[in-house]
């Protein structure tokens, strides 16, 4: 499959080509976390959804480090492709390999040995809190099939072909699913399983992903194997920032996880079933996210800067119009589908669907500021920007944990959702001051 060169055809052609694969991967990504949750809350009932629940900000503060750090690894790879250095193309590429193997077993490492206690400190419930061990164990134990699997998606991203991602997606999804029935239905693994599956999902896409890296014409010789420091730097500068931006989000939401920790684990189950309905619809944003740094990257390599804010504002216009959309599906179905996570009693799933529609109904009549979020932070990534980026993620942090820590006691537990709102408003305005400062310094 031929990659886009995002430097020649028109923005449109390059949402169809790029986009639109990277939106479909992205939701069977994320619809197998929504199934998983499903799953989970169906077989092992609320305290098992309760318990994904409250682990969530911890499973996104490593798993979102991983994430970002590639992303940012990827910006140096597709900027030497649109620059037509293959051997520095294979060199970048087999750097950030060698990188992500390091990085990962590391993280390991850190993750398995300070794993009671962060589950201690975050005041994890002692009826849920066995569960939620159980489960981070196995998933922490294969960070380093999570971590190289990322880091080869983002590869292709980089490369321009977004459809070999998809499919590589596509693969891992509906494998996690079935992996999911298998071991949690066939085998009773209990949560466990939900882990099992995960991990084997990760690795089926890897070993598709460095397949099909092999038949897109780079091809790693020998001579490029070798351990370039300049290229290390320049990678770690552009990926730490962007790994760090998503522990920085993480940090304020494991402090808002303390507070919602601390409510009932009905309130935990409604939030986690929402928040799952919420990242499902945020997916279109994240695709879009990832096409402009892509597009952004590739143009500013050969210093096309006019066509930047081009497609800048091509992709925003289509994600306003996403976001009034998943606004209302939110509304409108948001109590229909918040009702298939639990097969408990009608008292309890009533109560558990009410937390979660409340933080639906709120979060719908913002969500458009999401997406101009996404698209503007992504921009700027591109553009070899990753401080501002970061610190935006710092502004995001501060505003949920002000809600969680000053509003909640005052309003009761909508403080926290309110909390996600502000921080998407402080984090817009900071982006769109910081975007028009950037873009006149390029041209």
């Amino acid at each position: 499959m031929n990659a886009v060169d995002m430097t020649q055809e028109s923005m449109w052609k390059v949402i169809v080509k790029f986009s639109i694969p990277l939106m479909l991967g992205n939701i069977c990504q994320q619809l197998y976390l929504f199934i998983d949750a499903l799953i989970v809350g169906r077989r092992l009932g609320v305290n098992g959804l309760a318990a994904l629940g409250s682990i969530e900000w911890y499973v996104f503060l490593v798993f979102g480090f991983i994430q970002g750090i590639t992303q940012g690894f990827s910006v140096c790879i597709s900027q030497s492709s649109r620059m037509r250095q293959k051997e520095l193309l294979r060199q970048s590429i087999y750097n950030a390999l060698v990188l992500s193997l390091a990085i990962g077993f590391l993280l390991q490492v850190i993750c398995l040995n300070t794993l009671s206690s962060v589950l201690d400190i975050m005041r994890v419930p002692y009826a849920i809190n066995v569960l939620a061990k159980s489960y981070l164990q196995i998933l922490y134990a294969s960070i380093p099939i999570f971590f190289f699997n990322n880091m080869l998606l983002a590869i292709l991203r980089a490369l321009g072909n977004g459809a070999l991602s998809f499919i590589a997606v596509l693969l891992s999804s509906f494998g996690n699913i079935f992996l999911d029935i298998f071991f949690l239905y066939i085998l009773e693994y209990g949560i466990g399983g939900a882990a099992y599956g995960t991990v084997l999902a990760q690795f089926m896409s890897l070993i598709f992903c460095w397949s099909m890296i092999k038949r897109t014409g780079v091809k790693i010789s020998s001579k490029d194997k070798k351990i370039d420091k300049k290229i290390l730097i320049n990678q770690l500068a552009v990926g730490l920032p962007i790994g760090l931006q998503n522990v920085i989000t993480s940090v304020g939401g494991l402090a808002i996880q303390y507070v919602i920790n601390g409510f009932d684990i009905l309130f935990i189950a409604g939030y986690i079933a929402a928040n799952k309905i919420y990242i499902l619809l945020e997916i279109a944003a994240s695709s879009y996210g990832y096409t402009i740094l892509t597009y952004t990257a590739q143009n500013k390599g050969i210093n096309k800067n006019r066509r930047i804010l081009q497609g800048f504002f091509s992709i925003l216009s289509i994600g306003v119009i996403t976001a009034v959309m998943m606004s209302f599906i939110m509304i409108v179905f948001g109590q229909n589908i918040l009702s298939f996570f639990s097969n408990t009693s009608k008292e309890t799933l009533e109560e558990t669907i009410r937390y979660g529609y409340d933080y639906l109904i709120i979060l719908a009549f913002f969500f458009p500021m999401l997406y101009f979020l996404y698209i503007c932070r992504s921009c700027l990534q591109g553009i070899g920007n990753t401080i501002i980026p970061m610190l935006s993620s710092v502004i995001q942090s501060v505003m949920r944990i002000f809600f969680a820590y000053l509003i909640c006691p005052v309003i009761g537990y909508k403080g926290i959702f309110w909390g996600e709102v502000w921080a998407w408003i402080g984090a817009d305005i900071f982006l769109g001051i910081a975007f028009i400062i950037q873009y006149k310094k390029i041209t």
